[in-house]
């Protein structure tokens, strides 16, 4: 019988180990972006601020993220994110709103490899096309 941990070792030996612990993305100065594979999205409910915010999940070259956007992202993108489809989003500018906590802005771009030809550039592993 194979032990787990015997298994392990094979599979980092070969390479063939995924780590699936997200990495935080923040938006720390202007121009960041992300660019991935939209997995979901989860609800968290914010005592200290009695509101709901979202938490996104990306799988991306450097693994998988999960970020928070803000409003911006909340209200008027996340209706239109599809799992599997592939996004970029980069931090643009922060808008005052009056309220002293400036709300993100973000431009955001759906990729649509299916425009492009595998000889122009390969899909990135782990991308899977919908049938």
């Amino acid at each position: 019988m194979v032990k787990y941990e015997d298994l392990y070792k094979a599979a980092k030996k070969a390479g063939s180990i995924r780590n699936l612990s997200p990495i935080r993305k923040e938006w720390k100065k202007k121009g960041d972006s992300l660019i991935g594979v939209f997995k979901g999205v989860g609800e968290i409910e914010s005592k200290a601020f009695g509101s709901t915010f979202f938490s996104y999940q990306f799988e991306t070259t450097d693994g998988n993220v999960k970020c928070i956007f803000g409003a911006q992202i909340d209200n008027e993108v996340r209706p239109f994110l599809v799992p599997g489809k592939i996004y970029r989003f980069e931090y643009l500018e922060d808008k005052d709103t009056g309220k002293g906590n400036p709300m993100k802005v973000f431009s955001v771009e759906e990729i649509e490899p299916d425009r492009i030809s595998n000889e122009e550039l390969p899909l990135p592993e782990g991308y899977r096309e919908k049938d």
